[in-house]
């Protein structure tokens, strides 16, 4: 069985972007369950895109004065808003052959 794995909300990745890659996945019948699924980027404490997130166009949505947190997936960007992030996800999971119920991390 083959596997395909896709990491979404990069930066630059547009509403439009993140559609055409399901739209690619659809249309290709990639079978979307389990590890085969969506994965939002995680920003992680000692990263270079956690120090310098204004650079990456990263808009952590929680204020955080504490050096040693991680975002981790708690942002929008420049490009898509959290609305739209979260629009996106659930799209990725009504594309699921299990409706999103064994979604890995």
């Amino acid at each position: 069985m083959s596997r395909a794995f896709f990491s979404v909300w990069l930066p630059g990745q547009t509403f439009e972007d993140a559609l055409k890659t399901l739209d690619f996945i659809t249309k290709n019948h990639v079978k979307v369950q389990g590890n085969t699924t969506h994965r939002q980027m995680q920003i992680y404490f000692g990263t270079r895109i956690c120090q310098y997130y204004r650079e990456y166009g990263i808009r952590p949505l929680e204020k955080n004065d504490v050096s040693y947190l991680s975002i981790g997936s708690r942002y929008e960007t420049e490009w898509l808003s959290e609305d739209e992030i979260q629009s996106l996800h659930l799209r990725w999971k009504e594309s699921s052959l299990d409706g999103g119920k064994r979604l890995v991390s």
